[in-house]
């Protein structure tokens, strides 16, 4: 009963596609209260740190690591929206699509990174 947070996702772009830049951010946490944290590597001590605005349920990169997708909802107050919203390698928000339907629960990019 602390008030932690829960990581709801912890997702490495391993770099079999290529980087865009040498040094770029590649390892993402995502804490459920929507925080993300973004590190080049494991022991990479200036993380770049931002929140979504919504509760996260997933998170992943896309084929060459240089968008994220974030799936999650946000609450107004009268509904639950579905959203994913996609954030470039440095944490910039690019992109947000509402998703229809009661519950996101995941969230994957096809192949080539062309659609989600």
């Amino acid at each position: 009963p602390g008030g932690g947070y829960n990581i709801v996702a912890l997702q490495w772009y391993n770099g079999c596609n290529g980087y865009e830049e040498g040094d770029t951010y590649c390892l993402c946490i995502a804490l459920d209260v929507g925080r993300i944290q973004l590190m080049r590597n494991e022991l990479d001590t200036d993380p770049i740190c931002f929140n979504t605005e919504m509760n996260i349920v997933e998170v992943r990169w896309n084929h060459n690591g240089s968008l994220l997708a974030v799936a999650g909802s946000q609450t107004t107050p009268d509904k639950e929206i579905n959203l994913v919203k996609f954030y470039n390698n440095t944490g910039n928000m690019v992109r947000q699509l509402k998703v229809p339907g009661k519950k996101l629960s995941s969230v994957s990019w096809e192949g080539g990174s062309l659609r989600v």
